[in-house]
């Protein structure tokens, strides 16, 4: 990850690999120059999103009691739900990675450091169906006092079993627990997401982002 200014995109030469610029500002103050000076140096707007934190406490005192029926539900119907094991690993990181709304350019690559740490400290989460199919995951990243969550369902769970209350709450008592606050990185043009987020309290602080791409060599 390297900080670059407009003077540095001037001479910003393609590479082997795709090159991601995300530029960060307040919805009131839009970079126009550094925009322009993006696509002049050949990248692809791809993205905007935009920044909200959670009201963990807020959340979970208005779905507390719906969560817990959500799990006597899943419970009854023979899901298992919990803390990623380490032999579920491997299996967790690739159903997570082949959720196609998650590209390339906003992933979180680790090293295997990195990977048996998050692991210790629970921060992958997953939903198995009575057949023992991953159905739902979810994942934790972020430092600082701070982390942001990339969770993805399967099609045919989305609407159903409330998969994504179970998720959030997860994600909600981990902050709660540990004294962190809880951020995310919704796409603007994802109304259903921004619904949710709305419903589930969480606020908006009108910092965006957008991101574009410089492609290979």
């Amino acid at each position: 990850y390297l900080y670059v200014s407009q003077t540095t995109l001037r001479g910003l030469q393609k590479a082997d690999k795709p090159i991601v610029l995300k530029i960060l500002y307040h919805q009131s103050r839009k970079p126009e120059k550094m925009l322009y000076m993006a696509e002049q140096a050949g990248f692809r707007y791809v993205d905007t999103l935009l920044h909200a934190e959670a009201d963990t406490k807020k959340a979970i005192d208005r779905y507390q009691k719906a969560c817990i029926r959500i799990e006597q539900r899943l419970y009854a119907k023979g899901f298992s739900f919990g803390p990623v094991s380490d032999d579920m690993l491997q299996q967790t990181r690739e159903f997570l990675a082949d959720i196609a709304e998650i590209p390339f350019y906003q992933r979180h690559y680790q090293t295997q450091e990195e990977i048996r740490k998050d692991v210790a400290e629970k921060r992958y989460f997953q939903v198995t169906s009575p057949e023992g199919e991953l159905c739902a995951a979810q994942c934790f990243e972020g430092g600082n006092g701070m982390f942001y969550g990339m969770l993805g369902i399967k099609e045919e769970y989305r609407a159903v079993y409330g998969l994504i209350l179970l998720l959030s709450m997860y994600g909600w008592r981990y902050a709660q627990e540990r004294g962190l606050r809880e951020y995310g990185w919704i796409r603007e043009d994802n109304v259903e997401s921004i619904r949710y987020h709305v419903k589930t309290d969480w606020k908006w602080t009108g910092r965006k982002m957008e991101e574009w791409i410089l492609e290979a060599d």
